[in-house]
């Protein structure tokens, strides 16, 4: 008696078919199961360290890829925001964060990153004081 196993991805879902023939001319049994592939959210690898930073620095850059990793490394697109834009501005592209010094005073930096698939959101803050 043989026994094949298959394995078949039709549009995110494997199909596993087992297959058992006594010979060519003998019908065959099979039996199917459905196994789900289910995505990961992007998680936080490293927590990202308050800075104190004194006036002058005009822009800092920080790259988020650092502290923002996703299981299957789907790509991650980021958002982020800044409490006190009279501190601090922000922006990000690709995955670089940039904050751009308004004046002395501390802000909270909001990340949100999601691997685009609905509902896979991680967030992480952390705080910026210019003093």
């Amino acid at each position: 008696m043989r026994k094949y196993c298959h394995f078949i991805l039709i549009l995110g879902v494997i199909v596993v078919a087992s297959i058992t023939m006594n010979s060519c001319r003998e019908e065959f049994d099979s039996a199917f199961r459905e196994v789900p592939i289910i995505n990961q959210p992007p998680m936080v690898t490293t927590p990202i360290d308050d800075v104190v930073i004194s006036p002058g620095f005009d822009v800092l850059d920080i790259d988020l890829s650092g502290f923002i990793q996703d299981p299957e490394n789907d790509p991650i697109t980021y958002q982020v925001s800044s409490s006190d834009e009279d501190v601090v501005t922000v922006s990000v592209v690709g995955s670089l964060l940039s904050i751009y010094e308004i004046e002395p005073g501390t802000s909270n930096i909001s990340i949100l990153g999601n691997d685009g698939n609905d509902g896979n959101d991680v967030n992480t803050s952390f705080m910026i004081t210019i003093r």
